[in-house]
C-alpha cells in the first residue's frame, strides 16, 4: 500500500488541494508529541485516503518522515486497500512481511527489498491481486443457468 501511495497522485493532490480533509484526529503523547489521522476525500462522503504519522513536540514527522497510508481508494480500478485487521502473529506478519524474521539484519533487509522493489517494479503485488479479480470475474457465468 505504502508503494501504490507513492508511486500514486495522492500527495500532490493533498498539496494542490484537490484531496480535501474530511477529518482529523489528533491524540497528545507524554513525550509531547501526538498521533495524527486524517481521512481525506474528493468530497464530503467519497473517502479516498487514511494517513497516520506521529509529530514531535516542534512538528517534526517522526520516525520514518513520511506519513503511512492505512486505507487507499484507487477509483480507476475501484479497488480498496486496507491493513489486515487483527492482533494474532499472523495478522502482524500479514501487515510487516519482514517481522517473520527474528535477526534485524534479515529485517532490514528485508525492507529494504521491498522498497527497492516498490522503485523498481511497482506495486507488483496490487496489480498481480487486480489481474486475478479481473480473471475471476471474466470466468464467472451470468445468468446461472
Amino acid at each position: 500500500m505504502r508503494c501504490l501511495f507513492n508511486r500514486g497522485p495522492y500527495a500532490r493532490q493533498i498539496a494542490s488541494r484537490e484531496l480535501i480533509e474530511l477529518h482529523r484526529h489528533e491524540s497528545r503523547r507524554q513525550d509531547g508529541s501526538k498521533a495524527i489521522v486524517v481521512y481525506y476525500g474528493y468530497a464530503p462522503g467519497l473517502w479516498v485516503l487514511t494517513l497516520h504519522w506521529f509529530e514531535d513536540a516542534t512538528g517534526a514527522i517522526g520516525a520514518s518522515g513520511r506519513k503511512d497510508p492505512k486505507y487507499l481508494y484507487v477509483q480507476g480500478d475501484n479497488v480498496r486497500y486496507h491493513l489486515h485487521a487483527g492482533n494474532s502473529p499472523a495478522d502482524f506478519v500479514r501487515r510487516e512481511p519482514e517481522r517473520r524474521f527474528r535477526s534485524i539484519r534479515l529485517r532490514l533487509l528485508c525492507g529494504t527489498w521491498r522498497r527497492l522493489k516498490c522503485r523498481l517494479f511497482g506495486p507488483i503485488e496490487a496489480h498481480r491481486r487486480l489481474r486475478e479479480l479481473r480473471l475471476r470475474v471474466e470466468e464467472t457465468p451470468m445468468g446461472g443457468a
